[in-house]
């Protein structure tokens, strides 16, 4: 059975599909895309300093000034139990972790001169209709992010199928999955993820389209590593926890990068000194492959 989990932008759907392996007893990440309507224009504006005109100013992926942002100091969270398989599970654990990824990431946007707005959670006990006819063999939507309604969706029908293998009912991660669709909400509040798309969407060819696309996963997934990092009382043993399970000895992906990719990105983010460590888009080739 294959699970995805998706982040929705501009007019492109990026897909994170979540492979259970029964006999190794794994979850296993691989890729896929489908795609999505577009969504009205929101400027992406700076500070004064930053911009003669009222307009917003280019955004370029590789050159971007959240790459000199600090990496996030600990952040006080606990991190709580809950039932993973009901609605009301996936309410009380968004309401606690939510403000902590806040807590995280907005000042830091702020001082940077951008006007963040917090990304809401949506928690669905049915499978929206354009997704019901997904077959487990195929893979099956887990989670997604919607970039123009500022939403993180999470989908517990799905999620109740990843229960099913032993320890994928662990805490953390829930949050590492949580973490990796906020990480596509800081590419949309910078302007990154409505720049890689225009570029995606102007590719010249489909090999350049899907090296934007996992360049799109991969720093989400370097943000994740990031996010997971960050909560005070986490360390080594918690980080390298997620990353087996998310990442290593699994499946490449031609839309998110290899199994070796994912675990370099995701552990990136997680001994970043400074954003710059998450720049997938100013990488070498081997490193989005």
């Amino acid at each position: 059975m294959r699970l995805w989990l998706a982040a929705m932008g501009t007019a492109f759907v990026a897909a994170l599909c979540l492979v259970l392996c029964a006999v190794m007893t794994a979850a296993t990440l691989r890729g896929g895309t489908v795609h999505a309507s577009g969504k009205p224009h929101r400027d992406v504006r700076y500070a004064d300093s930053w911009f003669h005109t009222a307009g917003a100013i280019p955004v370029d992926v590789a050159d971007h000034p959240f790459y000199a942002l600090p990496a996030p100091g600990a952040v006080a969270c606990e991190i709580p139990e809950f039932n993973a398989a009901t609605v009301a599970g996936w309410e009380e654990f968004t309401e606690v972790i939510g403000p902590c990824l806040n807590a995280m990431w907005l000042s830091p946007l702020e001082e940077l001169g951008l006007r963040p707005q917090e990304p809401h959670y949506v928690i669905l006990d049915e499978i929206p209709a354009e997704l019901r006819d997904e077959s487990e063999e195929e893979g099956v939507t887990l989670a997604y992010y919607l970039e123009h309604e500022l939403s993180i969706t999470i989908l517990v029908p799905n999620v109740r199928k990843l229960l099913r293998y032993p320890g994928m009912n662990d805490k953390r991660i829930w949050f590492a999955l949580v973490a990796h669709e906020y990480g596509h909400h800081l590419q949309g509040e910078t302007g990154l993820l409505d720049a890689a798309y225009t570029l995606q969407l102007d590719a010249k060819s489909t090999r350049q389209e899907l090296q934007l696309g996992r360049q799109i996963e991969l720093q989400a997934e370097c943000l994740a590593g990031t996010g997971v990092a960050a909560i005070a009382g986490h360390d080594h043993a918690d980080v390298a926890f997620v990353n087996r399970n998310f990442n290593e000895g699994t499946g490449d992906s031609d839309t998110h990068g290899s199994a070796d990719n994912r675990v370099h990105w995701f552990n990136a983010g997680a001994t970043a000194e400074t954003m710059a460590a998450c720049n997938t888009f100013a990488a070498e080739d081997r490193l989005v492959r």
